[in-house]
């Protein structure tokens, strides 16, 4: 039999994919990392190695014949984190998409099965290919059976393993069995190392040679060893062993099928995989067909402008030379208000290819008075973009009535909402995508250097798309109860973002400048002190390198395991702080250079030529809870509770004549768990102004609440936002470092205290259950498909997002209103203040001088006003020359 196996190592790919990828989450908030990296490095192995035959192997269930074999086995392994077990359900729903064979061998280990099936298929004359990154499989390489490591781009065969091992691949599990194992506790022989493991086989040969005659060893130490461990040295050997006589059905079931295309876009959707998705073949939908017409005079444009008042209602769509609202200029409008036909208006194109284009400001003068009449209604997908751009050209369009984007994320945060999957889903057509008519990658083109006969029609039905969507996905919004939310709160509030956007705010570029040479003196200082504590120079960023530092040189306490040795994440480090200095000094080091690089570098490249200012993108339908994101750049994550984080703040500044004012919702979230949960004692303590996380540490550590000390109502605070987020003992232990019993005691005090919240959540549950969504106080939704699921991680995931989310999702309502106020009550009062920010439960004011007092009355006002709840909502304010610098 001829052909190629492939046969992926399925444990060691997650358990990488988990640790080395940024920790992705799904529209829905589930962890997708593993996922992720699991399916791209699925399909890489097919769409490079092109096999004949596939399977994907897991461990299986229950013990195996090496637990048997020895008791230990293992068992110094941490538990696998629960954010990665949550995603072993999807991974397998991938392979299941990609039809390959899931196999498992009851009694072994997936190392095992794969070693039988190589053998299998070498035998059969097959090239073999292992998907892994575990060194024991480096054992089973041959000429016709090779390892492949698609994270490191790495392939190793014969002549690799030796250069890696020092040893062929039939002597690897010799040098194995000698330096033994720590993540799978192997117990090997004391004081053998890797290096030691290679010159003893270089020299005996096998492990048995070498315990017939260990003065083989050279040196009367490691020959010691061998003697008083040679018991040890055997056990090893066969623990690391890889079977070859699993019982694993015959080649011909791991034939190749075609992939489940459906399902797997099925599920990258509902993984929120914009990537692989666009990299799956397109689905049989038929073309959007929109007939597009050029209008390139001015006396074309008056006439199209007259056709649209005529109309009463039109959609529209630009195309610009950068999907940035503040930079990009207008290449060309397109409006349509008629089923399957629209106009395109070309201003921006290369003059070499459209010779005869109206004069843009003449042209967009004409446009103005139909697109700034609030009686003629309009429609525009990812309507911001567009609305910011006509901004910056002087048009403040009025009588928008639809953005289809924000009715999908409300109907459905969870799914795609760009219009191409909508138009896909609601119209069963696929307009024509950017890519189709720019192109991709290097290869792409701007739109202003296409002909307008091509732009036309990519213009003309992505406004034909927007205004057809509209017609189906409006009128589902008020059976679902759905219609108030985005009517009186997702649609006026895009205009308010349009309008923040387009402020942005000033930034100290000199002064960052200043702060980033500091900080590289200070990151100098922190390497050298750190190659001084250690005793020699190594790569602060190579986790390798640091844990030979710190747990072989230094011999630290190890935390956790991994599935490539021992943790060095931030709490491990912060755990080892007290044994050397070494870890304290690394963690130093990172969270320096992360500011570094995340703030202090990227913000001065942020600042817009022409304005001199920052102007961030406020995403308005992304998150599933409903809040608002902030990226290009991320204004909303800038560090406040580190002098470094305060002194990035610092660098934010207020236009001349002005000053910075902070208005900021005080426990916001804990005010409205007392309202939804209608609890007496939580009430109360809100209507009287009671100190509550006090009244929480009273109830807690049974002392009276006025001696309670700053310790007890730090950790009394850590409960009650705890709660919200559905934190177990398990978890609230460890964020307040005390035992698991004492955490659990402490949550049981806390339900006594506040038996109504325990009702609320069980309720709560029963509901999302019952019906597979919460809702939030203004009735947005949340979809949670898994809160019943059979896989218990998948439930328990659910289960704390259904508490967290009517709590969360009410915040980021309540929030809203009280922008849509303010902004409203800005231009009715006359001001010249302008609202800069929103950072979750904070808004951010530019106020001239003269105005502050009226400016802070009136957002309190607005702020405690937006919603009216069962107890007060509070307002602290803040002002400053400086957002660091508020008092």
């Amino acid at each position: 039999m001829s052909g190629t196996l492939v046969l992926v190592d399925a444990p060691n790919f997650a358990f990488r994919a988990f640790h080395a990828l940024p920790r992705f989450t799904s529209p829905s908030g589930e962890p997708t990392g593993a996922v992720f990296g699991f399916a791209t490095m699925l399909q890489r192995l097919v769409r490079e190695l092109k096999p004949t035959h596939l399977a994907v192997v897991f461990d299986p269930p229950g013990r195996t014949f090496r637990d048997d074999l020895y008791g230990e086995y293992k068992a110094t392994r941490a538990e696998t984190p629960p954010d990665l077990v949550s995603q072993f359900g999807p991974i397998r729903e991938v392979v299941q998409a990609f039809r390959a064979p899931l196999v498992e061998a009851p009694g072994f280990e997936a190392d095992d099965a794969i070693g039988t099936l190589a053998r299998m298929g070498e035998a059969a004359g097959m090239q073999v290919w292992i998907a892994t990154g575990d060194k024991d499989l480096c054992q089973v390489v041959t000429d016709r059976v090779k390892i492949v490591d698609t994270m490191k781009d790495r392939v190793s065969g014969p002549r690799e393993v030796e250069e890696k091992f020092g040893v062929p691949p039939r002597q690897v599990v010799d040098v194995l069995a000698l330096m033994g194992d720590s993540v799978d506790n192997v117990p090997g022989v004391p004081g053998v190392g890797e290096k030691t493991a290679t010159a003893l086989v270089q020299k005996a040969g096998s492990v048995e040679a070498l315990l017939e005659a260990p003065d083989l060893a050279g040196r009367p130490k490691i020959a010691q060893a061998l003697r008083d461990h040679a018991a040890d040295a055997r056990l090893s050997k066969v623990l690391v062993t890889i079977r070859y006589d699993v019982p694993v059905g015959p080649l011909e079931d791991l034939r190749v099928r075609p992939v489940d295309t459906a399902a797997l876009r099925a599920l990258y959707t509902r993984c929120g995989f914009t990537r692989l998705l666009k990299e799956l073949p397109a689905e049989e939908v038929p073309a959007a067909k929109t007939e597009s017409r050029v209008v390139d005079t001015l006396e074309g444009v008056a006439a199209l402008a007259a056709a649209l008042r005529q109309a009463g209602r039109f959609a529209f769509a630009i195309l610009g030379t950068s999907r940035e609202g503040m930079r990009a200029g207008i290449v060309g409008i397109a409006a349509a208000w008629e089923k399957g036909a629209g106009v395109y208006v070309p201003l921006g194109h290369s003059p070499m290819l459209a010779p005869r284009q109206p004069a843009r400001e003449a042209a967009l003068e004409l446009l103005r008075p139909v697109f700034e009449d609030p009686a003629v209604t309009k429609t525009a997908h990812d309507a911001k973009f567009e609305l910011l751009v006509l901004l910056r050209h002087g048009i403040r369009v009025a009588g928008l009535d639809c953005d289809p984007m924000l009715a999908a994320y409300v109907l459905d945060p969870a799914k795609p909402n760009d219009l191409e999957s909508l138009a896909i889903e609601h119209l069963g057509v696929r307009p024509a995508s950017v890519a189709d008519l720019a192109g991709r990658g290097r290869a792409a083109v701007s739109f202003e250097a296409i002909d307008p006969a091509g732009t036309a029609p990519h213009a003309c039905e992505t406004a034909g798309a927007a205004a057809a969507l509209a017609g189906v996905l409006l009128p589902k919004l008020a059976p679902e109860g759905l219609d108030g939310l985005f009517r009186d709160v997702e649609m006026p509030l895009l205009g308010v973002l349009v309008r923040m956007e387009s402020a942005g705010i000033g930034v100290d570029v000199e002064g960052l400048r200043a702060l980033g040479a500091e900080f590289d003196r200070r990151l100098t200082g922190l390497r050298d002190a750190i190659y001084e504590a250690a005793g020699e120079t190594f790569n602060i960023d190579s986790t390798r390198q640091l844990q030979r530092i710190l747990f072989e040189k230094l011999g630290l306490t190890p935390g956790r395991k991994t599935k490539t040795g021992f943790s060095t994440d931030a709490a491990v480090l912060e755990s080892l702080a007290a044994e050397h200095p070494v870890p304290a000094r690394i963690v130093a080091f990172r969270a320096l250079a992360k500011l570094k690089s995340t703030y202090v570098d990227a913000l001065p490249a942020a600042v817009n030529p022409q304005t001199g200012r920052i102007h961030t993108t406020f995403s308005q339908a992304v998150a599933a809870t409903g809040r608002l994101s902030s990226n290009d750049p991320n204004l909303q994550n800038i560090p406040v509770r580190t002098e470094e984080g305060r002194r990035i703040r610092r660098a934010f500044l207020a236009a001349p004549g002005c000053r910075f004012v902070s208005a900021d919702y005080s426990q916001i979230e804990l005010r409205l768990l007392a309202h939804v949960s209608g609890d007496p004692a939580l009430v109360d303590a809100y209507r009287t102004g009671s100190d509550v996380h006090a009244r929480t540490a009273a109830e807690v550590f049974g002392v009276p609440e006025d001696r309670v000390t700053d310790e007890q109502r730090r950790q009394a605070k850590v409960v009650n936002f705890g709660v919200i987020y559905g934190m177990s003992a398990h978890g609230l232990a460890q964020q307040l470092r005390v035992p698991r019993d004492t955490a659990a005691l402490w949550i049981e005090a806390y339900f006594r205290r506040y038996a109504g919240v325990r009702a609320f959540l069980d309720r709560t549950l029963e509901d999302t259950r019952r019906t597979g969504f919460v809702r939030t106080l203004l009735g947005r939704r949340r979809p949670l498909p898994d809160i019943n699921a059979p896989d218990g991680n998948l439930r328990n995931a659910a289960e704390r997002m259904a508490v967290n989310a009517p709590v969360q999702g009410s915040a980021a309502d309540l929030i809203k209103v009280a922008m849509i106020r303010i902004d409203r009550a800005l231009a009715q009062g006359g001001f010249r203040s302008r609202m800069l920010l929103q950072v979750h439960d904070e808004l951010l004011f530019e106020v001239p001088e003269g105005e502050e007092s009226r400016l802070t009355e009136l957002a309190v006002r607005e702020m405690e006003g937006a919603i009216q709840l069962s107890v007060p909502l509070k307002v602290e304010v803040s002002a400053g020359a400086r957002w660091g610098e508020m008092t």
